[in-house]
């Protein structure tokens, strides 16, 4: 979305643009799609121990990254916190479903105070169908269970 800004930058040396700057149509175009994505974004909502809550977590393969939702009185999910982190060396290593399971149990790390006041079952949401393989697991490895 943002590249026909980013090219306005190019020819720049030490800090400094060497060739003409050029406002063209495509780089308005991309200026206005930015503006209505930043204000239009969900606000964040004040917690609530009496809603439901929701967590999303996603791994990119260099970092791990989680959205806490819930579920607000107009029947929409709203975000009430984000959070990520960039992954260690080793962490870069696992396989695709250990990484996804990674985000899973770091988000719930980071929001236990929230998670251990609902009153409802947490949801998790998660878009990899890798994980499904722990279901069918008849042991974990030493990895996994810690």
């Amino acid at each position: 979305m943002a590249t026909p800004l980013s090219a306005l930058l190019k020819g720049m040396e030490k800090g400094v643009k060497t060739s003409p700057f050029n406002w063209t149509d495509n780089a308005e175009t991309a200026f206005c799609r930015l503006r209505k994505a930043f204000t239009t974004a969900p606000i964040l909502r004040h917690f609530d121990p009496s809603l439901h809550i929701r967590v999303e977590t996603d791994a990119s393969g260099y970092a791990v990254a989680g959205i806490l939702n819930q579920l607000h009185s107009d029947s929409q999910w709203h975000p009430v916190a984000y959070w990520s982190r960039k992954m260690i060396d080793a962490e870069t290593r696992y396989q695709t479903h250990d990484q996804e399971l990674l985000a899973i149990v770091a988000a719930f790390k980071h929001w236990r105070h929230y998670l251990e006041s609902s009153r409802w079952q947490v949801q998790v949401m998660c878009d990899h169908a890798n994980l499904q393989r722990f279901m069918e697991l008849p042991s974990l490895n030493g990895w996994q269970a810690r």
